[in-house]
């Protein structure tokens, strides 16, 4: 086979020559980009390798907190009102119209205490109606119970028909089953009867009335409010003195109105609505009016206490502890829990301890090193 032999004319062959020139420019350039990037992303691997080694730092929030003034005599003062221990809304069980009423606002009454009629006429005739009823049941029973009985003997002896007995018999029942609702309805005729008298439910003192002779009530309408004599001490003490309240401490409350002091014993401490407060319950020795303005107040010794969120404590089987800092370190401290009120802990804690670390996380433990994020 014979190969032709192209020929070029001399002017081509400048073109081809640059052409193959740039062609290897391009491969040098694209290879030198390539090393660079290999090597760049080798460096960066390098870094990020030698950088994630040395992470051991810990972001954490912290509370600042201060004991300068623990072992120190403090008087906290709490504000507040006289709340009844009960207060309910009197209402009548049956309807009708008030026929009498004994009490008025102010009075003090007694449990069971008889404060206001309702006119009993109908309830009355009713009741003698179905007593009349129930005492004709009753000699309609004993006459029917007889000829049963005379009737089960008779059978005995063939000396009646089947059908006879089965009538004694039927006629038995019905006039036991007559007894039976005529009692329970004079039960309840009874019951109404009894409810058109309206009583207290408690010892108390009336404070509102919303009926007078000759008003027509009907069931579960309020006709009366009552409070009971007991009554308690409710105030508002702020975070940072409610950590040094104990349930069962001793108080007394001041009643300015009535010039008296009255002696009591703290209930409750427990946060408000509000949560920048506490409200605290104090049961008084000595009954009072409600709504009564008084200050509760004690005084006690200032101990190197804080009050802390649950989640900046950490409990283990060796005892309960928080992470404070010193130097940008994180330091375990045990610690002494000496109440608990809702969502918080009062703990007390080293008097040289400035800032503990809250919330708890398990990333801490004793010397790690932390930044402060926020405090």
């Amino acid at each position: 086979m014979c190969r032709s032999r192209v020929q070029l004319p001399p002017s081509a062959l400048p073109i081809i020559m640059i052409n193959v020139k740039n062609v290897i420019s391009t491969l040098t350039i694209t290879f030198l980009i390539s090393s660079i990037s290999i090597n760049c992303s080798k460096k960066k691997n390098e870094r990020k390798d030698l950088f994630q080694g040395k992470i051991d730092t810990v972001g954490v929030r912290v509370i600042n907190i201060s004991n300068e003034e623990a072992g120190k005599k403090i008087r906290i003062s709490i504000s507040g009102i006289t709340v009844p221990d009960q207060e309910v809304n009197i209402q009548p069980k049956v309807q009708g119209r008030i026929k009498k009423i004994y009490v008025n606002v102010g009075s003090n009454v007694k449990a069971g205490q008889i404060i206001a009629e309702i006119d009993d006429t109908d309830y009355q005739n009713t009741y003698n109606r179905i007593k009349a009823d129930l005492e004709s049941a009753k000699s309609q029973l004993e006459l029917a119970k007889a000829n049963y009985q005379r009737a089960q003997n008779l059978i005995k002896n063939n000396s009646i028909s089947q059908a006879e007995f089965d009538s004694a018999k039927s006629n038995f029942e019905s006039a036991e089953a007559r007894y039976k609702s005529s009692s329970e309805l004079l039960e309840k005729a009874k019951i109404d009867l009894n409810e058109t008298k309206i009583r207290a439910p408690f010892d108390g003192l009336i404070t509102n009335k919303f009926v007078d002779v000759g008003s027509f009530v009907f069931p579960q309408t309020p006709i009366f409010v009552i409070q009971s004599r007991k009554t308690y001490f409710l105030g508002k003490v702020s975070e940072q003195d409610a950590i040094f309240l104990k349930k069962g401490m001793k108080m007394s409350v001041d009643f300015p109105s009535i010039g008296k002091i009255i002696e009591g014993e703290l209930d409750s401490v427990v946060p408000s609505s509000d949560r920048r407060s506490f409200e605290v319950k104090i049961l008084l020795n000595e009954s009072v009016r409600s709504n009564l303005y008084g200050v509760a107040k004690a005084e006690i010794e200032k101990k190197a206490a804080i009050l802390v969120p649950y989640e900046a404590v950490s409990i283990s089987k060796d005892g309960e502890y928080v992470f404070s800092v010193s130097d940008g370190v994180a330091r375990k401290i045990k610690i002494k829990i000496l109440d608990t009120l809702s969502d918080y802990i009062s703990i007390e804690i080293p008097d040289k301890i400035t800032q503990i670390i809250s919330p708890y996380t398990d990333k801490l433990y004793d010397g790690i090193k932390v930044k402060i994020i926020s405090e």
